[in-house]
């Protein structure tokens, strides 16, 4: 399962989920993304763009919300940050990528 979400609001420590069932925290707004359970080798795998990162616990991977709002196009850099943590998933947990794919207007 890859899962992706936001944090829209920004509290003292907010928790989300992690593939480790920890929880992984942050004191800001942030886009992320985990694959439970966690494949080996998924923080080895490259995420984009520049600024997004993978947690040191439970193989989270997040791109902040003012780094995003940095970004010459936000609407393109969030979904580099999806494409690359899904495909960060499905190569490290060995799915066929092929099978998932659908038509256009599915």
């Amino acid at each position: 399962m890859v899962r992706i979400g936001s944090l829209a609001r920004p509290t003292p420590t907010k928790s989300f989920p992690s593939a480790s069932g920890r929880g992984t925290r942050t004191c800001a707004p942030a886009f992320y993304s985990y694959t439970a359970p966690e494949p080996q080798g998924l923080t080895d795998e490259a995420l984009r763009p520049e600024g997004a990162f993978w947690t040191p616990e439970g193989g989270t991977a997040l791109l902040m919300y003012d780094d995003l709002r940095g970004k010459p196009s936000p609407k393109t850099a969030l979904l580099e940050f999806m494409q690359s943590a899904y495909l960060a998933g499905a190569k490290t947990a060995g799915w066929d990528l092929e099978a998932f794919r659908t038509g256009p207007g599915c």
